[in-house]
């Protein structure tokens, strides 16, 4: 019967061990996951912001090849208005 009683008790032991480390592992797994998610929107996020960056980036640039190309067309019309003066001097 000590024996018997002796299996049982090393039995629910073993059992009581083999629940923790199945907690501890879906707890690991969980986590893991988790991070795996933090990952993916933290990506995404940043493929967001570098989308949007780039936009940024070409409205910029259209704005500074507006603005040169309206300085180039004064600069055209203030050099073709001293050449007409010269003409008629």
């Amino acid at each position: 019967m000590c024996l018997t009683m002796g299996k049982l008790v090393l039995d629910f032991l073993q059992a009581i061990h083999a629940a923790g480390k199945k907690v501890l592992k879906e707890k690991y797994e969980k986590k893991l996951k988790d991070a795996a998610v933090r990952e993916l929107m933290l990506a995404e996020e940043a493929a967001m912001l570098n989308t949007e960056l780039e936009r940024e980036r070409e409205r910029e640039r259209a704005k500074a090849a507006l603005a040169l190309k309206s300085l180039q067309e004064k600069m055209e019309e203030k050099l073709k208005i001293e050449l007409d003066q010269k003409v008629y001097i």
